[in-house]
């Protein structure tokens, strides 16, 4: 518990401060070194990502349900390192290294929107290791169609395609992200993405998109649905309210594609009340969020009105961090167990952790 604790406190300083500069790197650098020295954490896709890494090159190139641009990854690292170890920490430095490029790119506010994007996803990085890769190399469309450079931006598309088949549930956007929605607009869509998730079309819908995303898990879950997930109904009230009221101001100063990336995201969550698999897909949409809030602060008037905003935000996504840690999975990340200790953890799926232990494709 201990680490996530620091982790915590050196991603919370920046969120306060005017210039933190190098407390922001070294918040950085510690996320890297505890994700890439964290043994097997974070729940079944975990291990079959260090299977898969050690076994025979031919057998890697030959293992179909991880996409070419991965699979290739896995050859070249392979030729400098045999074992997981290395690899998680090599794409602990790619994922999260990439994500902090963007977030100090694109942010106004580069300490808030980290913690956000760390209370939010940084746990989430110890188990996507395809989907993280694939989405910070969505992430640079951003720019290229602010820019409209949509060219540019369908091959970045192409590329995280070739990592992750997910990464196609980015290209709707290219038809919105320039899109003046009225608050009209945006509350009838709501409304009806509302009704469609509480009805039988819902479920039809979220196997159509699994199938069209390559992502089979979301297809395998849509029939498990266990009811209204009321914290992510909540969730889609508070940052659509944010959304209607702050509209205007994101329109005249030139973002509104970083509002309406924001909206389709809060769109997915949505659509994820009743079967919580399918905010898989908005991973590719949570950039926005932490971007879109950390402008939000700026537009606020007032150096108290900016604190309580800032404070307002950190309570929450504090919370939320919290809750994942220990909820997810049956608590899964808990304890935090390095590569370099020799204990046991008692992790949900511990019995695949030995080498010699008759691994799930050995």
């Amino acid at each position: 518990m201990f680490v996530y604790l620091l982790l915590f406190f050196l991603v919370s300083i920046p969120v306060f401060l005017k210039d933190a500069k190098k407390t922001i790197l070294l918040a950085i650098a510690v996320m890297i070194l505890v994700a890439g020295f964290r043994d097997m954490i974070g729940g079944f896709d975990v291990y079959i990502y260090g299977e898969v890494f050690e076994l025979p090159v031919i057998r890697i190139l030959l293992f179909d349900l991880f996409e070419w641009g991965f699979r290739l990854t896995y050859v070249l690292l392979r030729q400098v390192a045999e074992t997981r170890e290395t690899m998680f920490m090599v794409f602990s430095i790619l994922v999260l290294g990439i994500h902090s490029y963007q977030i100090k790119k694109l942010s106004p506010l580069v300490g808030l929107s980290l913690f956000i994007y760390f209370a939010k996803f940084y746990l989430m990085s110890f188990v996507y290791l395809r989907q993280g890769l694939a989405m910070g190399i969505v992430w640079f469309a951003i720019p290229l169609l602010q820019d409209k450079k949509y060219t540019k931006a369908l091959l970045i598309v192409a590329l995280a395609f070739f990592f992750h088949k997910s990464s196609i549930i980015f290209l709707p956007f290219f038809f919105i992200c320039k899109y003046k929605f009225s608050s009209i607009q945006i509350v009838i869509l709501t409304m009806l993405l509302f009704i469609v998730v509480l009805s039988p079309i819902g479920s039809w819908f979220t196997v159509y998109l699994g199938e069209l995303s390559g992502e089979d898990k979301i297809g395998r879950y849509a029939a498990k649905s266990s009811g209204i997930n009321f914290f992510y109904f909540i969730e889609v009230l508070f940052f659509g309210a944010i959304i209607l009221r702050y509209k205007s101001r994101f329109y005249q100063n030139n973002n509104v594609l970083v509002l309406n990336g924001f909206l389709v995201y809060i769109w997915v969550i949505l659509f994820s009340l009743t079967n919580a698999t399918f905010i898989r897909l908005g991973w590719y949409y949570f950039m926005f969020s932490p971007i879109a809030l950390a402008y939000l602060i700026t537009y606020l008037r007032g150096s108290t009105v900016k604190m309580l905003g800032k404070l307002l935000f950190y309570v929450y996504y504090s919370l939320i961090f919290f809750r994942l840690l220990l909820v997810y999975d049956g608590g899964d990340f808990m304890p935090y167990k390095a590569t370099f200790q020799d204990f046991e953890r008692n992790g949900n799926w511990e019995f695949m952790e030995y080498r010699n232990r008759n691994g799930f494709y050995d």
